[in-house]
């Protein structure tokens, strides 16, 4: 037995990781959020108990804005830098949270807590700036202490008295302002950029692979082609010239051509429905080397089964078309391959956890799964292809005395 582990995806692996990832991001984002307005609605009980107008003013403001906060949590899967969304959007963030830092200066003038959702909100804006992200966070600082100082100066305080407070408290604001907020976003996007370029490039893997088959039969059929029309036309253009001069000579010239047609088609069918025989070893190989490139989990089971020439063709082409349809139409992270043999009859299963729809891979008379079905029928064989709401397993049966 031989398991092979092979990194970790995109691709969004497969998608399903992808997403996995995008929502514990969002929820670690979401709970820090929760947990941060939670202290500051503590903290207004504790102050004074809600009686009036503004009290009532300033607990809706809070409230509003973890929601529209909550809210453009959600557009941060946009990406560090992508640039800011609709303009709706930001208001629906920023409105609340400079309310809150305005009524709870004129009640509060020397609480800064009441500042945190202003300062929350400019990160996660600033999170979204293609550049000058450093320049923006600086001037939504400047912004946000200019605010509070001319709120606290139409309270009636003492400017200067709106800075001082006890060392706790500034010890507070220092680490959460400064840093905690910032940098739980930079980290949490950071990571959150990295699986998405990740995932891209798991796609964009998964389409060379396809490109490079298509470019490995192009070049077969070049090889079989170029060669035996280039003779043909050098044959049929020698039988023109010699058709007055030397009419048997001429003949002959284009019966040669006549044979080389023929054997051009032969060769042509033989690619196509062989599709370059070559050991199921080395398919296996390839395939574990492209499922390693594309993070894909894969388990390889031979048992020690030897196969033929013929039966080696068969399973080959199965191993690649099976790799080729993984990679273009699943989002896999795990994929399990067992040779094996069963009541005189050889058996390659080929499953994975990411669901093909069946209509893909089995497409066009000649193509796909759907003609390899015809050759190892041909063989005394079968090919079953069976879809579950978990996995997608394709297995192929041939005689063992082929």
């Amino acid at each position: 037995m031989i398991s092979q582990p092979l990194a970790t995806q995109s691709s969004e692996s497969g998608g399903r990781g992808v997403m996995f990832t995008w929502w514990y991001t969002l929820f670690s984002m979401v709970a820090i959020l929760v947990a941060t307005y939670a202290l500051l609605f503590l903290e207004l009980l504790a102050v004074a108990p809600i009686v009036g107008w503004r009290d009532w003013a300033l607990v809706c403001s809070l409230a509003l804005s973890l929601i529209g906060a909550v809210r453009y949590t959600w557009l941060l899967r946009r990406g560090f830098g992508a640039g800011l969304p609709a303009l709706r959007y930001q208001l629906i963030l920023l409105l609340p949270a400079i309310l809150v830092t305005v009524l709870a200066s004129l009640q509060q003038p020397r609480d800064l807590m009441m500042t945190v959702p202003a300062w929350w909100a400019a990160c996660c804006m600033v999170a979204l700036l293609p550049k000058n992200r450093m320049f923006g966070l600086l001037l939504a600082a400047a912004a946000i202490g200019l605010l509070r100082l001319m709120a606290g100066v139409l309270s009636g305080a003492d400017p200067i008295g709106l800075f001082s407070f006890e060392s706790q408290q500034l010890a507070f604001y220092f680490f959460f302002i400064l840093f905690f907020a910032p940098i739980t976003l930079v980290m949490g996007l950071w990571w959150w950029n990295i699986v998405v370029q990740l995932d891209r490039s798991r796609s964009a893997f998964a389409e060379l692979s396809v490109a490079r088959e298509r470019l490995r039969f192009a070049a077969d059929l070049h090889d079989i082609q170029g060669h035996h029309l280039q003779v043909i036309a050098l044959k049929t253009e020698l039988a023109e010239r010699l058709m007055d001069r030397d009419p048997q000579a001429a003949r002959q010239q284009v019966h040669e051509a006549q044979v080389l047609a023929r054997t051009a088609l032969e060769d042509t069918r033989a690619l196509v429905r062989g599709y370059r025989q070559v050991a199921f070893t080395t398919e296996l190989r390839n395939a574990a080397e492209v499922f390693e490139a594309a993070s894909i989990q894969a388990t390889v089971r031979a048992d020690g089964v030897e196969l033929s020439a013929d039966q080696g063709t068969l399973f080959g082409v199965l191993m690649r078309e099976a790799s080729t349809n993984i990679l273009r139409h699943s989002a896999a992270s795990k994929v399990s391959i067992q040779l094996s043999a069963e009541a005189a009859m050889l058996v390659l299963s080929v499953s994975n956890d990411g669901i093909i729809r069946t209509e893909d891979v089995v497409t066009a008379e000649g193509t796909g799964l759907r003609a390899l079905k015809e050759r190892l029928e041909a063989a005394g064989g079968s090919l079953e292809v069976a879809q579950s709401a978990e996995r997608f397993t394709v297995t192929a049966r041939l005689p063992e005395a082929l």
